[in-house]
């Protein structure tokens, strides 16, 4: 897999998609062409493993810390982000779109050696950033705030 993609027609049906294309060029409809949905609804991440703990990387651009919902419950560390885009203008027509934002959850299990209330967030330049530092297990559930 590339770094960039060359196509952005789906792997699963390209003849559908040029089809669906076609057809919006000639009659002038709104169209949505992704590689996979689940690109649009999973974001793509990096776990790094260093001495001090771990570190999860998310490519989540377009968004606002606020968006964002980080906790930890039962040793599991869950981030999500729940959007409501109904808010478009009825006076623009979306002629093409090849990006959304979209709501998403992922989830990781946690080791029982990583220190839950030294949990860290940040976002910048469209990447959260959650650092877990490995030491002892000293609570259950917690809500993290994303700086």
């Amino acid at each position: 897999m590339s770094l960039f993609p060359t196509t952005r027609m789906s792997i699963l049906n390209p003849v559908s998609d040029f089809e669906r294309l076609f057809d919006t060029l000639l009659h002038n409809r709104p169209t949505t062409v992704a590689i996979n949905s689940n690109i649009l609804t999973s974001p793509k991440a990096n776990v790094l493993e260093s001495d001090i703990g771990y570190t999860i990387e998310l490519a989540i651009p377009g968004f606002a810390r606020s968006d964002f919902s980080i906790e930890v419950n039962n040793n599991v560390l869950t981030v999500s982000a729940d959007l409501n885009l109904d808010s478009e203008d009825p006076e623009i027509t979306v002629k093409y779109r090849e990006y959304d934002y979209s709501s998403f959850v992922r989830s990781w299990s946690l080791p029982d050696s990583v220190s839950v209330n030294m949990i860290d967030a940040s976002y910048s330049a469209g990447i959260l950033t959650i650092t877990v530092p490995a030491e002892n297990k000293t609570a259950k559930k917690l809500q993290i705030e994303v700086r």
